[in-house]
């Protein structure tokens, strides 16, 4: 193999690396998300505001113990607004209110 050098192995090879108007300007993808309607549907499955501070069904469960004695009843019961003893109230069955209603009159 021939390995001297000629004329052109002197020279060296220049590129043009010099920027052209279009490597100035970046390419610019458009970038604006799209958007697709992501409005949760409400359902009216809110709780009262009663029910979401109580426990609803644990008290009207704890009121239809049939060895509730009255003051276990006023301790239960002392505290609770209207609207909320209404709200347990019609979670117990006919038996377990007729019981209640007898054992608060005889309560007095």
């Amino acid at each position: 193999i021939d390995s001297t050098p000629t004329v052109n192995d002197a020279i060296p090879t220049v590129i043009d690396s010099t920027p052209t108007v279009n490597d100035a300007i970046p390419t610019v993808i458009d970038s604006t998300p799209t958007v697709i309607d992501s409005t949760p549907t409400v359902i009216d499955s809110t709780p009262t505001v009663i029910e979401q501070f109580e426990d609803v069904e644990g008290n009207a469960e704890l009121l239809s113990d049939p060895d509730m004695d009255v003051e276990t009843l006023q301790a239960l019961t002392g505290a609770w607004s209207p609207e909320f003893k209404k709200v347990v109230w019609d979670r117990l069955t006919l038996g377990t209110q007729q019981r209640l209603k007898k054992l608060k009159l005889q309560s007095g």
